[in-house]
């Protein structure tokens, strides 16, 4: 009987140590958002969820009002993007960032108004 449970226990560290090594599914691109794509959610969103819809799914350059939250970059450009908050008061706060390829997060909701696209690094953006 010890020598099962030893084996059980070899075989759960085998299985354990391969999972530690296996790269996460937040690197997969969502089946919502094309390889190609510029995409946000309102929410926070992984790979995987068919349900979560995109604010935002685009290739080109683009403008309007959208509320984002998880951005993923799949395009091999650097995406400036334009968005901003209403604060208490009722005034707007603006920011820009740049995005290069990947998954990307915002630290809470934001209004994005436009977002551009450049084959090099913004001069503007330091950690793109």
């Amino acid at each position: 009987m010890r020598s099962k449970s030893r084996a059980v226990s070899v075989l759960l560290a085998v299985v354990a140590g391969f999972a530690a090594f296996t790269p996460s599914a937040s690197a997969a691109v969502p089946p919502n958002c094309e390889e190609d794509r510029f995409c946000t959610w309102s929410v926070w969103v992984n790979p995987g969820n068919e349900s979560a819809v995109p604010t935002v799914n685009t290739d080109t350059d683009w403008s309007g009002s959208a509320a984002a939250f998880r951005v993923y970059n799949g395009t091999s450009r650097y995406a400036l993007v334009e968005y901003g908050e209403t604060l208490a008061d009722g005034s707007v706060r603006e920011y820009e960032s740049c995005f290069s390829h990947g998954w990307n997060y915002f630290t809470r909701t934001f209004t994005i108004t436009d977002v551009s696209f450049s084959a090099e690094k913004p001069p503007s953006q330091q950690h793109c």
